[in-house]
This record gives C-alpha cells, structure tokens and sequence, in this order.
C-alpha cells in the first residue's frame, strides 16, 4: 500500500511538472527572421542618417538577432511610403517605418484618408530626433533681438514653401514680427552663406544645424540668435521661445497648436496589426539604443539632438491633436500647408 502511495506522489509529481512546463512560454525570438525599417526620406539625407543610427544597433539588441534592412520610399511627403506599407502584410513579415513628423496633423487635418493613415490606430515605437528650431541675424543688420523684427522688415531664406521652416515663417508673422521669407536657396549651407555676404538678414533653421553651421559663426560675433521655435523652448541659448512672444490674443491658439505639428520629429510606427510580441521587443530596443552612452556619443558627433519621446508620449500629442477643434485644425492647416 505504502508502495503505491508512493507511486502515485511520484506520478501526480511528474504530472504537475509537465503541465508547469507546457504552461510555461518560451522566450520570445527573432532568430533567422529579418526586420524591414522603411523610410519615407531619401538615402543620405537627415532623415535617412537618423533612421540608421539606430537601424545600426537594432540587430545586437532584439531578442534573437534578426537581420535588418532599410528601405528608403521617398515620395509625396511620406504618402508613397503610405501606399508602399499599405502592399505590405504585418502577419507574415516584420516592418516598422519612420513618417514624416507633419503627418498625424495632416491626417487630422483630413488631408490623408484614415484608411491609409490613422494615427490613433497605429502602434507607435518612439522618437528621438529633437525639433527645436534657432533663429539668427546677421550683426551687420543692426538687429540684436527679436524685437527689431517689429519694427522693421527682415529678409529670411528658407528652401521651399513646404519645410518646417516656411511654416514657423508664417506663424511668426501671424505673431506680428514682419517677416519677408526668400525661397528657393538649396540649401541652409547656402542660405548661411548668403546671410554672411549681407544679402539676407537671418534664416531659421534646426538645432541640429545652428550647432553644426551657424554657432562657429555665433562666436564669431558675426551672427546673433534671437529666436527659438518649434515645440519647446532652448533656455540654454538665452533667447525667447515663439511661444512665449507677445501676441494678439487670438493668435495665441494657432501658434501653440501650430508647434504640435513637429512635437516629436521622425517618428518611428509599427501597423496595426502587427505582433504585439514584435511591438514590445522593438519599444524596447529602441529605448534601449537611445539610451546607451554609445548612441549618445555617435549623436553628439554628428550634432544630432536627442530628445527621446515614448510611445506613451506621442500617443498622448495625438490624442490632443484630435481633442482640438476643428475649426482651429482648419485655420492652422490653411496657413501652414495651403501655399
């Protein structure tokens, strides 16, 4: 008898150590898969750089040690990168891609269709390419604060009607400050240039660009900064935020749904529908690569501004973008994208 008690102590024993075991998920891998990062800028650019500096690291960091391809889709201001993930099937292959930072608001705006691009529906990763935005002056043109731009007209290059720049253009305009904007230089090398030999008085630009072309010139004393724009403030720098810009009262709610627009720069999104499994390992990954001291130093070499937003974060702008009336939506949208 005492045998068979025994017996079945053993059996039962056994028995619970297999259902354990069943029960028990295997860490999830990667392994001998491939990851596609898809990108809607072209190769060598801005966008493209900042895209890869983390495409870079994704292979030593997810579970597994997938193999990782980026794809440029330049096209249609990231819509043919929309159409080009739209061919793509989330349950058979592993993709993420990198949008325009402009595009929540278009879609909120109605100018993207919710069917190519909702962006309540998608699965953020992360972003984290910093947006803020510097403005100079020549010291040959008698202007030393963004006050001078009150009282009279100042010349400043930018690329094209469709960049960043244009836009925080026009709502300084709106903000009273009289603003002449002169497009079509093709470049900010060459704007810079043709601030120095006094045939412009300033130009606005990235942070990442005044670090890299315009502060060699600052302390030289040849250009003074007198502004910064775009969704935070650069205390550093000593000058007003264009939020923070005396203003009409009216005017006050575009700006500051206006600087939503660029809240967060180059963000990273995975489908819908994709592998929560996958989502998970990749918002890991890339937290984790924006962290480590080694991404933090080949950033800093390339004087590119880190400012890390979660997923958590963006969801929550957009949630915002989408809590403001429509109205203000239509008037923003109508200034910033109707040239």
């Amino acid at each position: 008898m005492a045998d068979r008690a025994r017996w079945r102590a053993a059996a039962l024993s056994a028995a619970l150590v297999l259902a354990s075991a069943a029960g028990a998920q295997a860490p999830y891998t990667m392994a001998g898969e491939t990851v596609r990062v898809l990108v809607a800028s072209s190769a060598g650019g801005t966008g493209d750089l900042q895209a890869r500096l983390v495409a870079d690291r994704l292979s030593e960091v997810l579970p597994g040690h997938p193999a990782i391809i980026v794809q440029n889709v330049p096209g249609g201001a990231g819509l043919r990168l929309l159409e080009f993930v739209d061919q793509l099937d989330a349950a058979t292959e592993h993709f993420v891609y990198v949008i325009p930072s402009n595009m929540p608001f278009e879609a909120r705006a109605g100018a993207i269709a919710p069917e190519a691009f909702d962006p309540r529906a998608v699965q953020w990763v992360g972003s984290y390419a910093g947006s803020a935005g510097v403005c100079v002056v020549s010291a040959a043109s008698g202007i030393t604060s963004v006050e001078g731009f009150r009282t009279r007209r100042v010349t400043m290059g930018v690329t094209e009607v469709s960049s960043n720049t244009y836009a925080s253009y026009r709502m300084l305009q709106e903000a009273g400050l009289m603003i002449d904007p002169v497009v079509g230089y093709d470049s900010y090398a060459t704007i810079t240039l043709a601030v120095l030999r006094n045939e412009l008085d300033g130009l606005c630009t990235s942070y990442a660009t005044y670090v890299t072309l315009l502060r060699p010139e600052v302390e030289k004393g040849t250009l003074i900064p007198v502004l910064s724009t775009g969704p935070y403030p650069l205390p550093d720098l000593g000058i007003p935020w264009m939020v923070d810009l005396e203003m009409p009262a009216g005017i006050r709610p575009l700006v500051e749904t206006a600087v939503q627009v660029t809240s967060f720069a180059r963000p990273w999104v995975a489908a819908p529908d994709a592998d929560p499994d996958f989502v998970a390992a990749i918002r890991t990954a890339f937290a984790g690569i924006v962290a480590d001291p080694v991404f933090a130093a080949q950033t800093a070499a390339l004087d590119v501004e880190v400012r890390y937003a979660s997923p958590e974060d963006i969801a929550a702008a957009v949630d915002q973008l989408y809590a403001t009336p429509d109205t203000l939506i239509a008037e923003v949208f109508d200034l910033l994208f109707a040239e």
